[in-house]
């Protein structure tokens, strides 16, 4: 059996789907810290197997991204592979 990989991260669940875009889905009332950020884009690295992937994010539970985390998924980092 082909398991789809999954993390929940904080108040979110990250998967990566059949069609090979990881899907980022939040609770209600998240509001993503940055260590959850740097989290996320660990599993990204680590689940797609070093091929830069598409995400759809759906924050319409969060109440938003702070600066912080705003600017480090900005930097090269976090867009790497």
């Amino acid at each position: 059996m082909n398991e789809t990989p999954m993390a929940t991260i904080g108040k979110a669940t990250v998967t990566l789907r059949a069609d090979g875009i990881f899907e980022v889905r939040s609770s209600p009332n998240w509001e993503q810290t940055l260590e959850e950020a740097k989290a996320i884009v660990r599993f990204y690295q680590e689940a797609g197997g070093g091929i830069r992937r598409p995400s759809m994010v759906d924050l319409t539970h969060s109440v938003g991204l702070s600066r912080e985390v705003r600017v480090y998924y900005a930097t090269r980092i976090a867009s790497a592979p």
